[in-house]
C-alpha cells in the first residue's frame, strides 16, 4: 500500500548531540562532542556532564542510534569512521554506569526498539541488511540469543520503529521508503518518501498516531540533489498505526558517574551470538 508523506522545513542545526532521551527526572541523556565518544548529561539548566565513554580510546568509531528499553536503561550503538570491519559495537548502560556489551560483530550498528510488551529487541546492523531479534527481560536485564528476523539483501535497514500491533516500521537508506514488516516478517505497507536517503522514523504526536520520517542529503549528487530538492528535510505521514510508548530514561547513575570512564564492561555468553 503506497501512503502520501508531506515534507516539512527542518529545524535549525544543532551542534552535533545525535540521540536525546527524556528523562524521569531532572538531567536528560544525550550523545557528547568530541566525535560522539561518550554520553553527556544534560540538566535543566543546560549544563552538560560528562558521562560514560563509550568509544573505546583510540578507535577509529563514533556512536550512532540509541534507545531507552521498558526499565529505561540506555542502549546505544557504534559505527566505523573508516572502513568496517565487523567490529562495532551495541552495549547498554546500567543504573549503576556500568556498561554491558550486547554485540561487539556488527557492521554498522543502527535502529534500537522493542516489541509492545517489551519482551522482544530488535536491532538493526546496516550494512550487511540484517534485522536482528532476540529475547529480552527488562526487568533483569537478561538478553537471549540473537537471531535473524530480516534480511533486506542488497539493500540498506536504517533506523526502525514498532507500533502497537508489534510490526516493525524500518527506514530503508537509499530507497525512499519506510516499510512495515509483520512480526512474522511479511511485508505489509510501504510509505514512500521523495528524498532517497531515508534514515530514521518515529510515531509522534499526543496520539502517536503520526509517523515522522527522517532523511538526509548526504552523498548525493547534484543532479540527484536537483531530483529530490526535499532531501534532508522531515517528512510525516498518517498510516493509520499508532506507536509505542518510549520509557524515559531512568537517569539514576547522572549524579555519580567518573566524567568520561568507560566503566566495567560485562559481555553476554559468545554462544548467544550468531
Amino acid at each position: 500500500m503506497s501512503r502520501r508523506t508531506h515534507p516539512g522545513d527542518p529545524p535549525p542545526r544543532p551542534r552535533r548531540i545525535g540521540v536525546h532521551v527524556h528523562p524521569r527526572r531532572g538531567a536528560r541523556l544525550g550523545r557528547g562532542p568530541g566525535g560522539l565518544l561518550w554520553v553527556v548529561v544534560l540538566g535543566p539548566d543546560g549544563a552538560r556532564t560528562p558521562g560514560p565513554r563509550i568509544v573505546p580510546t583510540g578507535a577509529p568509531d563514533r556512536m550512532n542510534d540509541g534507545a531507552t528499553d521498558p526499565a529505561g536503561r540506555f542502549l546505544v550503538g557504534t559505527l566505523s569512521l573508516g572502513t568496517s570491519s565487523g567490529n562495532q559495537r551495541l552495549v547498554r548502560l546500567e543504573d549503576d554506569g556500568r556498561q554491558t556489551l550486547i554485540d561487539d560483530d556488527l557492521w554498522l550498528s543502527n535502529g534500537i526498539a522493542w516489541s509492545p510488551d517489551g519482551s522482544l529487541l530488535y536491532t538493526v546492523d546496516t550494512l550487511p541488511g540484517l534485522v536482528w531479534v532476540r529475547d529480552y527481560d527488562a526487568r533483569t536485564g537478561a538478553v537471549g540469543p540473537r537471531r535473524a528476523h530480516l534480511h533486506l539483501a542488497g539493500e540498506f535497514p536504517d533506523g526502525l520503529c514498532v507500533d502497537l500491533d508489534g510490526n516493525l516500521w524500518i527506514a530503508v537508506w537509499g530507497a525512499g521508503q519506510v516499510r512495515s514488516y509483520g512480526p512474522d516478517g511479511t511485508l505489509i505497507d510501504v510509505v514512500h518518501v521523495a528524498a532517497p536517503r531515508t534514515s530514521s522514523v518515529a510515531f509522534v504526536g499526543p496520539a502517536l498516531d503520526l509517523m515522522l520520517i527522517t532523511t538526509a542529503r548526504v552523498d548525493l549528487s547534484s543532479a540527484e540533489l536537483a531530483e529530490h530538492p526535499d532531501s534532508g528535510r522531515l517528512f510525516t505521514a498518517r498510516t493509520g498505526a499508532v506507536g509505542v510508548p518510549t520509557t524515559p530514561w531512568s537517569g539514576v547513575w547522572a549524579d555519580r558517574v567518573n566524567p568520561h570512564e568507560q566503566g566495567s564492561h560485562t559481555m553476554n555468553d559468545p554462544a548467544a551470538r550468531a
